[in-house]
This record gives C-alpha cells, structure tokens and sequence, in this order.
C-alpha cells in the first residue's frame, strides 16, 4: 500500500484504549492482554448471535449476509473497523449493528475490571 494507491473506505472507525494502562508494570500488562484476548475471544462466541441478527434485515433487503467488523489490536488500543453495505447505509442501521461489539466489548471489559475509553467516528477512512 502506498501513498499513491490507498485503500480508502467509507464506514465506522471505533478506537478504544484501556484507561491507566500506561502505568501498568509488566506483570499487569501481560495480564491485560491476556483478558483483551479472552474477551475479544468472547465476542467472537457471540458473533453468531449478533450475525444472525444482522443476517435477517440483510438477507430480507439485499438477499446476502453481512461481515463482522474488523478487528485490530495495539498493545492497550483495540480498534474496530465496519464497512456496511449500502443498504445498511441507506435505512440508517449501521450504527446499531456495530455498536453491539462495541457495546459487548467494554461490558465485558468493566465485568474484568479494564475501564475502556475510545471514540467513534463515521466516513471515509485509510484501511
């Protein structure tokens, strides 16, 4: 990927970072990532649930499923990154759809004791 050719694409971008993670010793950040791990596990156990719920308002308008957003992670940052489709776009659901792994994330995250902070923004990104 280069300047000249970038992977522009339009959707939701959620950032979300653990607060106090900068002060953590490496014990505690070793076990931090290993309870970002399990709960990013945990999502993906729900994944069928929340596809499937995607799945029907999809399939019933497009005829076709959804993907999942995709998921990045950085030491204490964790990124979530969605591209619905137009139709998505047009009845106005997008928003809902990938709030309910973002949601899931940061509740799982308080049930583990990291307090979570990030931003959400929509339009067009670099991938």
């Amino acid at each position: 990927m280069s300047s000249q050719n970038p992977d522009v694409r339009e959707g939701i971008v959620v950032l979300i970072d653990a607060l106090g993670a900068r002060q953590y010793n490496i014990e505690e950040a070793l076990k931090f990532i290993d309870l970002r791990n399990i709960i990013l596990s945990q999502l993906n156990e729900h994944e069928a649930l929340i596809h499937n719920a995607q799945s029907q308002f999809e399939l019933k308008y497009t005829g076709r499923n959804i993907d999942p957003p995709i998921v990045l992670t950085f030491g204490d940052t964790v990124i979530f990154t969605w591209e619905p489709s137009k139709i998505l776009k047009e009845f106005g659901h997008s928003s809902i759809l990938v709030m309910l792994w973002v949601i899931d994330f940061i509740v799982k995250g308080i049930a583990a004791h990291i307090p979570f902070r990030g931003a959400l923004s929509f339009g067009k990104y670099i991938m």
